[in-house]
């Protein structure tokens, strides 16, 4: 669980900061779902915080957790696979 709650937290401080630098317009398309990016961050914080903050959830529940906010930051092109996986072998690089 530790990996998933630093991951989290290195998470969490580039959300907020993509938060900061977002703008409250919703963009349309007839084809597609209105998509507020303020809401994703607010969402992608919110669950970034749950994951930190647990101390009973089972690691799985909280690695499905991440995978969701990676997924999501990958959507948003804050991240690339690569520098997503860089992540992970960074932190558990320093566990070990």
């Amino acid at each position: 669980m530790d990996l998933a709650k630093r991951l989290a937290q290195l998470y969490f401080n580039n959300v907020e900061t993509l938060y900061q630098d977002s703008t409250a317009q919703r963009t349309k398309d007839t084809n597609r779902v209105v998509i507020n990016r303020k809401d994703m961050c607010d969402h992608l914080l919110w669950m970034c915080q749950q994951i930190v903050e647990q101390k009973n959830w089972h690691a799985t529940k909280a690695h499905r957790w991440i995978g969701f906010v990676q997924g999501t930051l990958w959507v948003m092109r804050v991240f690339s696979i690569d520098d997503l996986q860089d992540h992970v072998n960074m932190i558990m690089k320093e566990l070990t």
